[in-house]
């Protein structure tokens, strides 16, 4: 094998390795999780805050507790 040949192959292995990181969970019927949901919150002080929540439905919660969170 040459040099050449080699490397092509390490970086081929190595791409297949990092793309298709959830594919095998997918595949077996395993449903991955949603991503959480941005959350942007203008708190009583003025300030606005950038937090994650579960669903749409939990971002005045999720505002709530950054904005407590963030008064000094």
């Amino acid at each position: 094998m040459s040099r050449r040949f080699r490397y092509a192959a390490l970086v081929a292995v190595a791409a297949l390795f990092l793309s298709g990181s959830s594919a095998p969970v997918s595949a077996i019927g395993i449903p991955l999780p949603p991503p959480p949901v941005l959350c942007g919150c203008a708190c009583d002080d003025g300030s606005f805050v950038i937090t994650h929540a579960a669903t749409p439905d939990g971002c005045p919660q999720a505002c709530d507790a950054a904005c407590a969170a963030t008064g000094f």
